[in-house]
């Protein structure tokens, strides 16, 4: 969904914005939605807010994609595992285990899994109706609060204004500080603070450097021109405006200096964030997204201005920017890695029909986390395990030199790898004999496959990549291959060029 959970995918931010000359003289609470802005021939605020939960209802349930693993692994799996269960088939990751995420978010989500699961019980839903839902109510979820982000961005230049305001903030602040401390407490046991315990991780253990670096000006080079696409030139625009308004407002002038003073102070915010962000090793696009609502609100000005001058080079031009974020949006969210998450409806709708004997088992031998996991397989009644890739903690920055996950040695040779640590070809025998075997194997924590003398599972999952190896592997065993779907068409991971491919048991 991560977060999220929600992809839910993390969309960009869209900005409206709003006529303010007949309120100069009129303060109000800036958090409270009223039908006023009518009165300019504007919209009202109720009318804004409306258009964009439905928007962002209709993205969320329209994505097809996979994004970054953290959307699933970092807030609805951990939801998963606090809805139904540590029996429930839910993939736990290291950060959770050691106190780095705040539980505030999949407790959310949890509580919507509980609510649908009771719901579909009490309607006596089939199988299939109960795994539609349990599927739909994150996204919708997160597409609600994705929409409050939205028109409260909106709302943004009418809130730094608004008399009282920031009294009203703060005590939201507070409230929200409080009630993730408290649910942090009841999900670790004990009292921990997350973000002190992710900078111990990732900075002082250096752990991040283990899923990747990137050089120093990647954030200017590439990440911000991925997050504002065609706003790019809008944004640095405006950008650079704020940076030469007054950063601090005199005591003794006038409340609407705070016209300059926030867009100042918003401004210098995101030039620090983005330089402290480039001197941390591990770099992605991603970690600038709470900017994106400030960098939005900079493109803003010079875009209205740019628009409102209606020759006709500039309308065209206005156009084929618009015509370019839709294409991008709809590659992206239906089209670019679409195969990583087919593939689990495939296994999900195989497990439902009842096709075969015995138990529905599943090996995903690929990278780690390159597809959801048991919020989008659902059943527990699914025995699926994949290759993992737990970071080095704990150890000496010697041994994280030489030191290897289980897919790094996975990928140096997997015809080595299934041969060592999967059972002997030749006692593959009938699924219904199978059942009991893959049972009885050793297992992890959460309750996943794990160790040497694997049994064999009745689906193994792989990108295209793999094909050759396999074939050469199992040429004489029982599988043949029972499903393919699109992923990409380019991947900066060599290990997940191709097709998505299933090879069922015969």
């Amino acid at each position: 969904m991560s977060m999220s959970s929600s992809r839910p995918r993390r969309p960009k931010q869209q900005q409206h914005h709003r006529h303010h000359q007949h309120h100069q003289h009129q303060p109000h609470n800036s958090t409270r939605i009223t039908d006023d802005t009518t009165r300019s021939g504007f919209p009202s605020a109720w009318h804004v807010m409306l258009l964009l939960v439905a928007l962002r209802i209709v993205n969320a349930l329209a994505v097809k994609s996979f994004y970054v693993p953290d959307e699933y692994y970092q807030s609805l799996e951990p939801a998963w595992q606090l809805a139904f269960g540590s029996n429930s088939g839910a993939w736990i990751t290291w950060e959770w285990r050691n106190q780095l995420r705040s539980s505030l978010h999949p407790i959310l989500f949890a509580g919507i899994y509980r609510a649908v699961s009771s719901f579909s019980d009490l309607c006596h839903f089939s199988q299939v109706a109960r795994a539609a839902l349990l599927l739909a109510a994150p996204r919708i979820t997160q597409g609600t609060f994705a929409a409050g982000l939205d028109f409260f961005t909106w709302r943004l230049a009418d809130s730094i204004y608004g008399n009282g305001s920031h009294v009203a903030w703060t005590t939201v602040q507070s409230a929200v500080a409080a009630s993730t401390a408290i649910c942090d407490r009841l999900y670790y046991g004990l009292w921990t603070f997350p973000p002190l315990q992710f900078v111990h991780f990732n900075i002082a253990q250096s752990l991040a450097i283990f899923y990747g670096s990137n050089r120093l000006d990647y954030y200017l080079t590439e990440g911000v021109p991925l997050l504002l696409m065609t706003m790019m030139p809008f944004a640095i625009l405006g950008l650079y405006r704020g940076l030469k308004l007054p950063f601090s407002r005199p005591s003794n002038s006038a409340g609407s200096s705070l016209k300059e003073v926030v867009p100042s102070m918003l401004a210098w915010a995101s030039v620090f964030t983005i330089g402290s962000l480039s001197l941390i090793s591990h770099k992605e696009a991603r970690f600038l997204y709470p900017l994106l609502p400030s960098l939005h609100l900079f493109a803003a000005s010079p875009l209205s201005h740019f628009a409102r001058r209606l020759k006709s080079w500039r309308v065209s031009l206005a156009g084929a920017l618009f015509a370019v974020n839709i294409g991008i949006a709809m590659y992206t969210s239906r089209v670019h890695q679409k195969g990583v998450v087919d593939v689990m409806t495939f296994l999900r709708s195989e497990h439902e029909s009842k096709t075969h004997s015995g138990n529905t088992t599943v090996a995903f031998l690929m990278p780690c986390h390159s597809t959801p996991w048991r919020s989008h397989l659902i059943h527990s009644t699914i025995d699926a395990w994949a290759l993992t890739c737990e970071p080095p903690i704990n150890i000496s920055m010697e041994q994280r030199s030489t030191y290897e996950d289980e897919a790094d040695i996975f990928y140096h040779s997997p015809t080595v790898w299934l041969e060592q640590n999967m059972e002997q070809l030749a006692l593959i025998n009938t699924l219904d004999d199978r059942s009991k075997k893959w049972a009885d194997q050793e297992r992890n924590a959460d309750g996943r496959v794990t160790g040497a003398g694997r049994s064999w599972p009745r689906y193994l999952v792989f990108f295209e990549q793999l094909e050759p190896q396999m074939k050469e592997l199992l040429k004489d065993a029982p599988y043949r291959e029972c499903w393919r779907g699109f992923n990409t068409h380019w991947h900066d991971d060599w290990r997940r060029q191709g097709d998505v491919v299933v090879w069922c048991m015969t």
